[in-house]
């Protein structure tokens, strides 16, 4: 094998590599509210602006946050969900209790308190378990966040201050990789050579990926046994017939696998010899 097609290889390789799934994360704010809260759209962004809701011990107040405008691929998994409250009291005795949706509302998960704080302080409420999250139940129609104003403890009544209510998710694409062993071979004119392929599954929910390949040398036969598709992960045999006119030479051969508008190459390497 000479320099060039070992650099071509790894420059191959190493692309493989790059485009591996790689987690995405967004941080999204609200764009819509209802509910007891006064001016509740001040809690769409962090600003100097805030929600209020004043409370008593026998009178709670509930305002609900929603179109946080999420748009996750169906082949994503979620792998966290978090809610983020910037928020703070008149007094110590003012506190919210936070629940989120991923049903628009029908229900709504456990609680989550915070609060007690009179200054202004970043609450980071993991919700994760809350529901079996997935990209559907992150959509506009589907997310919603509860927060309720209420009062604990004797004293003066508080007034609740909610700054942002913002929700971050992360979540990681369908990805896959195509890897072919051995990667070279050598054959004599006229006989074959074979090579096994590996669809991997990086990440995501596993979707179709359908096997192809391109330069094949001249006058040979190139073809992989079945299955030539399939959910990875999953193996196939690429085989290489060659034929007595097939120049003696080097061919590097793409192995490409394509799904979910995703697109990923091995090189198969191999060398025609004469008898």
């Amino acid at each position: 094998m000479n320099k060039f097609h070992a650099l071509l290889i790894f420059a191959i390789s190493l692309s493989v590599i790059m485009t591996s799934a790689l987690a995405a994360s967004s941080l999204n704010s609200p764009s819509t509210c209802s509910g007891q809260w006064n001016n509740c759209s001040r809690a769409f962004a962090d600003d100097a602006n805030r929600a209020a809701a004043s409370v008593t011990s026998t009178s709670n107040k509930t305002g609900t946050w929603n179109n946080y405008g999420f748009s996750i691929s169906n082949s994503s998994t979620i792998d966290n969900v978090t809610v983020r409250a910037d928020f703070f009291a008149s007094n110590i005795r003012g506190y919210i209790n936070v629940k989120v949706s991923g049903d628009g509302g029908a229900t709504f998960g456990p609680s989550h308190v915070i609060g007690g704080n009179t200054a202004e302080q970043t609450f980071l409420i993991n919700v994760n378990n809350d529901a079996t999250w997935t990209p559907a139940k992150l959509s506009d129609a589907n997310l919603r966040v509860q927060a309720t104003c209420f009062k604990q403890g004797s004293g003066s009544n508080p007034t609740c201050r909610l700054d942002w209510i913002p929700v971050q998710v992360d979540s990681t694409p369908f990805d896959f990789a195509v890897s072919v062993n051995p990667s070279n071979g050598t054959v004599i004119q006229g006989n074959n050579a074979t090579t096994t392929t590996t669809v991997s599954l990086l990440g995501g929910v596993s979707q179709t990926v359908v096997l192809s390949s391109t330069g094949c040398p001249p006058d040979a036969f190139c073809f992989f046994s079945s299955p030539s598709s399939g959910i990875p992960p999953y193996t196939t045999a690429f085989q290489v017939i060659t034929t007595t006119s097939t120049p003696v030479g080097t061919y590097p051969i793409n192995v490409t696998g394509t799904g979910d508008g995703k697109t990923r190459t091995a090189i198969y390497l191999l060398a025609v010899n004469s008898p």
